[in-house]
């Protein structure tokens, strides 16, 4: 499986978990990842590279289910290729 493959498989893992998220919590990203994933440093490590990019997550999920990754901005693409390899 290509990289590329690899990351987009991960947008849609996240896409769906930030489907499933109450609006409430989504609003407040300091304890949304806490909430999700308890407190497991390496993925909140991990998810904390989208998270520190505005609207990134948003970003992603909207590309994913328009089938158009063209609609990732800059910022968002750049951080999608900086979350570490140990995180896919």
């Amino acid at each position: 499986m290509s990289q590329t493959s690899v990351k987009f498989s991960i947008a849609l893992i996240l896409a769906c978990v930030f489907m499933v998220i109450a609006p409430g919590l989504a609003a407040e990203p300091s304890t949304e990842f806490t909430t999700l994933f308890g407190k497991h440093p390496d993925v909140l490590q991990c998810l904390s590279t989208l998270q520190s990019v505005q609207g990134c997550v948003q970003e992603i999920i909207t590309s994913f289910l328009s089938h158009q990754v063209q609609l990732l901005g800059p910022a968002c693409c750049k951080a999608l290729n900086e979350v570490d390899d140990k995180c896919w």
